[in-house]
C-alpha cells in the first residue's frame, strides 16, 4: 500500500497571512491611537460669554497655550491629531507593511507635523511620534505576534 504525501503548505501560508495581516492592523490603530493621546492636551484657552438677545452662554477662544520644548504639541485646532492615521504601503518579504503617520487620511495642511517633531533652527523640538512610538514596542510586538505561536 502506497502512502500519498498531501501538502497543506498554502492553506497554512494563506492563514499565517491573514491573521498577521489582521494583527498588525491592530498594531497600528493601537499606535495611532498612543500618539493622538499624546497630543490630546489643550493649549486653547476660552471663556464662557453670555449673548442677551439670544439668552445663551457660548464658549469662546480667547488666548493659546504652547507647549514647552521636548513635550509634545499642544492642540491648538485638531488638525494634526485628526490627520494621524495608518495605511498599507507596500509589500515586503511577502507581507504588506503599515506606514504610521500624518497627512495619511488627507484634508488639512499638516506640513508643519515634522517641524513640530524634530524642531527647526528656531524652534526646539516637540516630538510627539518617536516618544510614542518607543513606549508601544512592547505592546505592538505582542500584538503581531499573537495568535501565531
Amino acid at each position: 500500500m502506497k502512502t500519498r504525501f498531501v501538502s497543506h503548505k498554502d492553506k497554512v501560508l494563506d492563514k499565517i497571512s491573514k491573521q498577521l495581516s489582521s494583527n498588525l492592523n491592530a498594531a497600528a490603530e493601537y499606535s495611532v491611537r498612543h500618539i493622538k493621546e499624546k497630543i490630546s492636551t489643550g493649549g486653547s484657552v476660552t471663556e464662557a460669554r453670555y449673548n442677551i438677545k439670544t439668552n445663551k452662554v457660548r464658549r469662546v477662544k480667547v488666548g493659546v497655550i504652547h507647549s514647552k520644548p521636548w513635550e509634545p504639541p499642544y492642540v491648538q485646532t485638531g488638525h494634526l491629531r485628526n490627520s494621524i492615521g495608518y495605511e498599507v504601503a507596500g509589500k515586503q518579504r511577502g507581507f504588506y507593511k503599515r506606514r504610521i503617520g500624518t497627512g495619511i487620511k488627507g484634508g488639512n495642511d499638516t506640513s508643519y507635523a515634522i517641524c513640530l517633531e524634530f524642531g527647526t533652527r528656531n524652534m526646539l523640538p516637540r516630538p510627539y511620534m518617536r516618544p510614542s512610538m518607543y513606549e508601544t514596542r512592547d505592546m505592538v510586538k505582542k500584538l503581531v505576534m499573537a495568535g501565531l505561536e
